[in-house]
């Protein structure tokens, strides 16, 4: 990442914004432009030596912006500033050791001993190194307590990415040095995201939304996330389209949804490109296509969601845009189940069971209405309660049909239920009643007096 903490010229500021959008994310709009003014400012920073204009021309060279990307020189722009004593270039230069970008192999001792130098002159983003290297054991045994001792002074210091993860800490109590505290981590959010930081943005626009630790705020959540979004963050993009797609918090828009959903699904968050899958297949507010479709739930199946691939596996085996081959519906299928996806292992269990375009094997049926039913899935409790019923594949059991098509009944299952009454519903009465205790039986019932 690109860090600061020193800059004493506000050009170098935007410069230092539009690289870190740069380099995190592929496809994002920088709130503040570099324009042909700026990098003339910086170019001729750079080529008076000035080290703020060599670490400025080298941030450039690091992200591609302005000019090629080329971190081999932002290197030696580093290290001309760091050799002035520039705690900047000192601490681009440490990033770099650590990191081992620039031809510079990975050196944790190197890249230690120039945030120390930078740390000496108080420099938060060199402090703040020093306290991620302590806490993960970076180049030095772990130390908790002087890695949460350098974040607060980093914090305390104004660095955004210090104030950010210091709230972190404190909103999940994760650090045995910090007692889980959600108002403290709304303050230092807070401070992190009034310098534009945007995983505090991000993060504190899901907490006015949510209701964690403040009021809920709607509008509070959107203007927040809007910000993050607008800076290419793929997560804030995906959270305000559900936020416009459900009407939560703002104004319903399937338009403003489908836009920031696209946005997202352009970096390949896959949850994005399900919710466009969805859209395409409903035709809301986008031209209703089961290819378009499929083709957005294959990228989201390609990067592992599994109610991606259980619709690829549906829309395999239905020919839904796309012709019907129960083969690669049932490969798409089975990569759902294998993440638990019961919805997955029932139709599983379907394919096998009817035999359809496949050789019909109850064996193999049963044992995916099994796997769902022990997880609740209604219909495989109703379909293995069936098969015991019917003697699918297994004997005739009534004992474990009634159990199965029992539980479907009390998941819900309209059909089961109402199976479970016609078919099982006396003999359970019965079975109730041979169970009691051989006196309260003797016992004079009102039904004989009548």
């Amino acid at each position: 990442r690109v860090h600061g903490g020193g800059d004493r010229h506000p050009m170098f500021r935007v410069v230092r914004s539009v690289a870190s959008a740069a380099l995190r994310f592929s496809s994002s709009q920088p709130r503040v432009g570099l324009t042909a003014e700026a990098m003339k400012q910086v170019l001729a920073g750079a080529q008076q030596n000035n080290p703020h204009g060599l670490v400025a021309f080298g941030l450039m060279h690091l992200a591609g912006v302005g000019v090629a990307r080329d971190p081999v020189k932002a290197k030696e722009l580093f290290e001309r500033a760091a050799e002035q004593g520039d705690a900047d270039g000192q601490v681009q230069l440490g990033i770099m050791h650590l990191e081992g970008k620039g031809n510079i192999p990975q050196s944790y001792p190197e890249a230690i001993k120039l945030f120390e130098i930078a740390a000496k002159a108080n420099h938060p983003a060199a402090i703040f190194q020093l306290a991620v290297m302590n806490l993960r054991g970076h180049g030095m045994p772990i130390n908790n307590a002087k890695g949460v001792e350098l974040l607060k002074r980093s914090a305390e210091l104004g660095f955004a990415e210090a104030q950010f993860n210091l709230g972190v800490f404190y909103h999940t109590g994760e650090s045995s040095e910090l007692a889980q505290d959600v108002s403290q981590a709304v303050l230092w959010f807070e401070k992190a995201a009034k310098q534009g930081y945007i995983d505090a943005e991000h993060n504190l626009g899901v907490m006015y939304a949510a209701g964690d630790g403040v009021a809920r705020d709607g509008a509070r959540a959107e203007e927040l996330l809007r910000k993050a979004a607008e800076a290419g963050m793929p997560e804030s993009q995906l959270m305000l389209g559900e936020m416009y797609l459900h009407g939560v918090g703002v104004e319903q828009s399937s338009e403003q949804a489908a836009k920031w959903f696209q946005a997202a699904s352009a970096q390949d968050l896959d949850e994005a490109q399900f919710n466009l899958g969805v859209m395409h297949l409903e035709g809301n507010s986008v031209p209703q296509s089961a290819s378009e479709a499929l083709k957005y739930f294959e990228k989201a199946a390609s990067a592992g969601n599994a109610r991606a691939q259980y619709n690829c596996g549906v829309m395999h085996l239905e020919g839904s845009g796309v012709t019907k081959n129960v083969l690669k519906a049932i490969e798409w299928l089975e990569k759902a189940a294998a993440q638990g996806h019961t919805s997955s292992e029932c139709n599983l269990g379907l394919i096998y069971c009817k035999g359809d375009d496949v050789p019909q094997n109850f064996e193999l049926g049963r044992k995916w209405f099994l796997s769902a039913a022990e997880k609740g899935n209604a219909d495989s409790q109703f379909y293995l309660g069936t098969m015991y019923f019917n003697g699918d594949g297994v004997e005739v059991d009534i004992e474990q049909s009634a159990k199965w098509i029992g539980m479907a009944a009390q998941n819900g299952h309209e059909l089961a239920a109402q199976v479970f009454a016609e078919t099982f519903a006396e003999q359970e009465e019965e079975s109730q009643q041979s169970a009691r205790p051989e006196e309260s039986q003797s016992k004079p019932s009102s039904s004989r007096s009548e």
